[in-house]
Parts: C-alpha cells; structure tokens; sequence
C-alpha cells in the first residue's frame, strides 16, 4: 500500500528521484524544474544503519554505503 500519490507535477519525465535527509524527496524533470515533497517523519519510519541485516549484500555494493 502506498503511502502518498504525487502526479502531474512535471511537464515531461522524470530523470531522478533522491532522498534528502529523513524525510525530503527530491524530484527532477527533463522540463527544467525540481520539486520537493517533504513527508511526515513518523510516516516514513527509521533510517537503517548501513551494516543492517535488512539491506542485502548486492544493494551495499551498488551504492558503496558507508558508515
């Protein structure tokens, strides 16, 4: 179940999606804009820690995580 629906705040698609801190969601579009969506922090819920048994082996590679 998804926890928020954001549509039709950009005019053509989307190029990237990233966290900011616990609770702010950047967007950026091939139209020029960048929109932020800032979540309730008990909604989201905890950041895990990256040696967490909960993030597989192959996602901590990819983004190389560090403490």
């Amino acid at each position: 179940m998804p926890i928020a629906i954001v549509k039709n705040i950009h005019l053509d698609s989307i190029n990237d999606i990233a966290w900011m801190g616990d609770s702010l969601i950047i967007v950026a579009s091939s139209d020029g804009f960048c929109s932020f969506i800032q979540l309730q922090k008990d909604l989201v819920g905890e950041r895990l820690e990256t040696d967490s048994t909960f993030i597989p082996d192959k996602m901590k590679e990819f983004y190389k995580m560090e403490s």
